[in-house]
């Protein structure tokens, strides 16, 4: 029984571990080629413009994306850069249904023969509604403009954070987006 037990924990161990893919790429791109970098210029006014509205989340995304390419070897260049960086943001209202069930309270007694009960219920759960962010950075072609790398992720929003932890979710975030850039040669 101990083994089942130590199996099954393993197993379900394993498949918490595993992340579903979040990226797409250009199967035909040679990423070795890409070492520079430069940000897409947007216009702040446009309706085009996806990015954070709030000019301090943007630096942080901005500074983490940085920090990240940094990493794997990119230089950030001001001219003549091989890949052009943009990210986008969204919310959106999310609903969750919460477990139902019932709450009962209750009493009884027996004797002989006899028993006496009664008992009270009512249902617990409902629809939980919150906000869920989604981040996306997309890595394209300097040249010809072609979408090289897409990759996403998304958390729940909260707007309680302190400006230390909402810079370390950024980071956290956008190291998971970026950990498959670039993607494995096959």
């Amino acid at each position: 029984m101990k083994r089942y037990l130590m199996l099954f924990c393993v197993l379900l161990f394993s498949a918490c571990a595993t992340q579903k893919p979040n990226y797409d790429y250009l199967p035909s791109a040679d990423f070795s080629k890409y070492q520079s970098y430069a940000w897409v210029t947007v216009d702040k006014e446009s309706k085009e413009n996806h990015r954070a509205k709030n000019q301090l989340v943007d630096k942080r995304i901005i500074d983490a994306v940085d920090k990240t390419l940094a990493a794997k070897g990119l230089q950030k260049v001001a001219d003549n850069p091989d890949m052009l960086v943009n990210y986008h943001v969204s919310v959106s209202e999310q609903e969750q249904q919460q477990p139902r069930g019932r709450i009962s309270i209750g009493t009884s007694s027996y004797g002989r023969g006899s028993s006496v009960g009664f008992g009270v219920s009512m249902p617990v759960g409902g629809v939980r509604t919150y906000q869920e962010g989604t981040l996306v950075i997309d890595l394209q072609d300097a040249k010809n403009n072609d979408l090289l790398w897409q990759g996403w992720g998304s958390r729940t929003v909260r707007q309680d954070l302190a400006p230390d932890r909402l810079t370390a979710l950024i980071d956290e975030v956008v190291g998971e987006i970026l950990m498959n850039y670039p993607p494995a040669k096959k």
